[in-house]
Formats: C-alpha cells, sequence, structure tokens
C-alpha cells in the first residue's frame, strides 16, 4: 500500500534531525550499530583479499576458492536462524542484552582473521563461519529492534531515518580503511583495530542500560489482550 494503514495514520510522530542530533540516546545509537556495520563492512570487502594473501602452493588456485568459500556459504546460511535466535534473544532479554550478545558475538568473525595463520586452519574458519552467521543474521534484526526500543513504535520511522543516515557516513570509509591498510602491508592491524571499535561499540551499548523501553506499554497492553 502507499499509504498507512487507518489504525496508524495518527499515531506516527516525526522527530528533526536537530532533535536527533541533541540527543544522548541517538549517539548512542548511532555509535554503537554505527560500528557494528563499518566492521560487518570491512570484514566482507576484504575476504578474499584476507584469504588469498595466506595462501600456499598447495591452495589452488587459492586458500579463498580452496577453502574458505565453502565455510563462507555455511555461515551466510546459518544467518538465518541466527536472525531468529537473536529475535527471541530480544523477545526474552530485551534489546539492551540482546545488543550486547551480539556485539560479543561479532569477536567469532573478526578475531580468526586476525591470527588465521598461512594456509588456513579449518577451525578457525568454522569459528569465522559463525560470526559472519551472527554479524549478517544480527544486525538487519537487532538494528530496528533497538531504534524501536529507544524511541517506540510511533517515532521509529523518523529517528530511524536520520540515525542510519548518519550512520552510513563512516559506513562509506570502511573499505577506505581496509584498503589503506592493506596497501601498507599491515592487513593483520586492521583487524585488531576493528576489535578495538567492537570494545568501544560495547561500552556504548552499556552506558544504555537505564534507557526504558519506549514500547513498554504496547507490551503490557499485549499481555492483557492474550491472557
Amino acid at each position: 500500500s502507499d499509504t498507512a494503514p487507518v489504525s496508524e495514520q495518527h499515531e506516527e510522530e516525526t522527530i528533526t534531525l536537530k532533535k536527533i542530533l541533541s540527543e544522548s540516546r541517538a549517539w548512542q545509537l548511532i555509535i554503537s550499530y554505527g560500528i557494528m556495520q563499518f566492521v560487518i563492512n570491512a570484514m566482507i570487502a576484504f575476504m578474499a583479499v584476507r584469504y588469498i594473501s595466506l595462501s600456499t602452493e598447495a591452495d589452488q588456485p587459492n586458500l579463498w576458492v580452496a577453502k574458505a568459500l565453502v565455510w563462507l556459504a555455511v555461515g551466510a546460511i546459518a544467518g538465518i536462524p541466527m536472525s531468529f535466535i537473536l529475535g527471541v534473544i530480544d523477545d526474552k532479554l530485551g534489546s539492551i542484552k540482546a545488543s550486547l550478545i551480539l556485539n560479543i558475538l561479532f569477536f567469532f568473525a573478526v578475531i580468526p582473521l586476525a591470527i588465521m595463520p598461512v594456509g588456513g586452519n579449518v577451525g578457525l574458519m568454522i569459528c569465522w563461519a559463525f560470526g559472519v552467521a551472527c554479524m549478517t543474521g544480527g544486525v538487519p534484526t537487532m538494528h530496528p529492534c533497538i531504534t524501536s526500543y529507544v524511541y517506540g513504535r510511533k517515532l521509529y520511522q523518523s529517528a530511524n531515518k536520520w540515525i542510519m543516515t548518519i550512520q552510513a557516513i563512516p559506513f562509506a570509509f570502511s573499505i577506505i580503511f581496509m584498503a589503506a591498510f592493506n596497501d601498507a602491508g599491515h592487513l593483520t592491524w586492521a583487524y585488531y583495530i576493528l576489535m578495538v571499535m567492537l570494545v568501544v561499540s560495547f561500552i556504548t551499548i552499556l552506558t544504555m542500560w537505564k534507557i526504558p523501553d519506549a514500547n513498554a506499554a504496547d507490551r503490557d497492553y499485549g499481555k492483557k489482550k492474550t491472557a
């Protein structure tokens, strides 16, 4: 439909960019999930480059094609159930706790690529595939969940458009970031920096611990209706 349902037409509220920029809760969302989006793009863009650089003569045509691609496929498929699992965690524990768990799961993708030996390691590749599943399945699920948690369903659309627009600015430089380290011959350093960024994201999410659930009234109403 090109128009909102009748029941929603008079409920959606708007928030200005100026208001977003002045609110700490907006910046907490921008920084925490902006970093996770930055990490996803950086990781995906240089997965092949990383594995190819670790190839040996036995890896034909290279480590990426010979071994890593099959685990990437496993991780991509596993992203579907991981999206569901993180959604359940969000429903049971709340968006803040679920976001903290998602942030920790990112390390399963980053650490293996930081310490992957020449020629690869199957155990690390399996760990990496699990991390890929968590990243790709988790962020698309949790980003709208936590934005709705913080701003509520009425302000969600208006707040989300500004938040994601601002997040897109550093996101656009994620590939340049990786390329700079790769060109300098220090791609491993980039992965350690990504881990430091994830720690910053984790701490930022922790600062949101006391933010109340903006949808609490709706949840209570839903429970009463189903009781």
